[in-house]
């Protein structure tokens, strides 16, 4: 049976008009199932490429992953692929995310724009930028004129940003764009700009805050501006008061800058350097206000004081700086003798609440003396020829108590009583001759 129908299987290939449906059946089936696809062109495989590499980037953004996310968007960026306007944006969002790098965020930003202008997200990339200029208008103005700049920005949303991060620098620049959110911004807006107006100076910021009661009068706003208004009131009145009182008090005002410990910070060592150059006033107000203000108040005690200002440098500046650590590093040993001191001015292992002691203190203020002489024991001679005065010092002593340093014995003879007290010992001073450093 199985051999016949095998037979009859055989002679189907001699049935006529039968000879080909079996090798084209087969091309058929061979074509449709073996034949490879098509190649992709150069093309196509750098497009596929670069939105994988866009995807993986995505992912590692997504995960907080920015320095590895920030190689793969600069990848995508410098093709020319659909994404690199997309990827020159998250790389600079990943610059901002990283720690210490916002101006390469800001740059990074501003080559977006340079290379996509006509780019939708190039309007996202200049809100970074304004946020970033608020940052990094705090030392330096190239930034606060971008800002400048953005406070004329014919986008409205654009423009109010500026205002509200100009105001976090307190440049009064910004107080025409405050009020104007005020009256017609957001919710959002008008919250931030209540909060930024105490960045501003003192008697600015009063100003600001009676506009903004009167502004915000009878909206959902005017709670919240009373009760600035109020803290404010009482701020000030609490900074009057403590000024009265250490103007009176110069002790007082020392008390506010001593502490325990024989590790100091830059920031402290400034503090207590300018302490002993600043005018009164000056340095009351150093103590009290924000950072920013503390460096303007410093910027502008030091022009008044820059010996050559033709050259790019303020040499007084530099000299005021180099006598503070020099007075840190050879001025501040404790007194290690096996004696037991009573009085709390003496720097002692376990009683350090100075940098220095009084030599330091005069070191600041005069430089190196021209001739030290011993007097007693612990207690020296500082003669400065070129000042006309010479002062008795006692080492690891501080002049917490006016109790280390006194007139010398030439400036007892050579003026009233009382004069170099007060005028070379009490009174802040910064004596600098150029060419004479020592």
């Amino acid at each position: 049976m199985k051999q016949m129908q095998f037979e009859k299987f055989g002679n189907m290939k001699n049935l006529p008009g039968r000879t080909l449906i079996i090798p084209t059946l087969l091309a058929g089936l061979l074509i449709a199932g073996v034949a490879p696809e098509r190649a992709l062109s150069q093309e196509e495989e750098r497009v596929t490429g670069a939105e994988q590499t866009w995807q993986q980037a995505i992912g590692l953004n997504l995960q907080g992953e920015w320095v590895r996310a920030l190689a793969l968007f600069r990848q995508v960026a410098a093709g020319d692929s659909p994404r690199a306007a997309e990827a020159a944006f998250y790389t600079g969002l990943c610059l901002e995310n990283i720690p210490d790098r916002d101006v390469e965020a800001f740059q990074a930003f501003a080559e977006l724009r340079s290379r996509f202008p006509g780019n939708s997200i190039t309007g996202k990339a200049v809100s970074h930028q304004i946020t970033l200029a608020g940052i990094l208008g705090e030392s330096d103005s190239f930034y606060r004129e971008f800002l400048v700049r953005q406070l004329n920005n014919s986008d409205l949303t654009l423009k109010r940003e500026a205002a509200l991060s100009f105001a976090r620098l307190g440049d009064e620049r910004a107080i025409e764009g405050i009020l104007d959110i005020l009256r017609n911004g957001t919710a959002d807006q008008k919250i931030i700009a209540l909060e930024r107006i105490s960045e501003f100076e003192t008697s600015v910021a009063g100003e600001l805050i009676d506009q903004a009661v009167t502004i915000t009068t009878g909206t959902p706003l005017a709670g919240q501006a009373l009760n600035l208004q109020q803290t404010f009131i009482a701020q000030h009145a609490e900074r009057q008061r403590e000024a009265t009182l250490l103007t009176t008090d110069r002790q007082s005002l020392m008390e506010q800058i001593r502490r325990q410990g024989e590790t100091w910070t830059d920031g402290e060592l400034l503090t207590q350097g300018l302490f002993l150059v600043m005018p009164l006033e000056t340095f009351i107000d150093y103590l009290q206000v924000s950072s920013r203000e503390k460096q303007r108040l410093y910027d502008e005690y030091f022009a008044t004081q820059d010996v050559e200002p033709v050259t790019p440098q303020n040499e007084t500046e530099i000299e005021f700086r180099r006598r503070i650590q020099y007075a840190k590093e050879f001025y501040s040993e404790p007194w290690k003798a096996a004696v037991a001191f009573g009085a709390s001015d003496w720097l002692t292992k376990d009683n350090v609440y100075a940098p220095w002691d009084a030599r330091g203190e005069l070191y600041i203020k005069y430089g190196q003396p021209d001739d030290v002489y011993m007097v007693q024991h612990n207690v020296e001679e500082w003669n400065y020829s070129r000042h006309k005065v010479d002062f008795t010092v006692h080492k690891y002593k501080v002049n917490f108590y006016r109790n280390a340093i006194y007139p010398g014995r030439a400036s007892q003879w050579d003026y009233a009583a009382g004069y170099v007290q007060a005028n070379f010992i009490d009174a802040p001073r910064f004596e600098y001759w150029p060419g004479r450093r020592r």
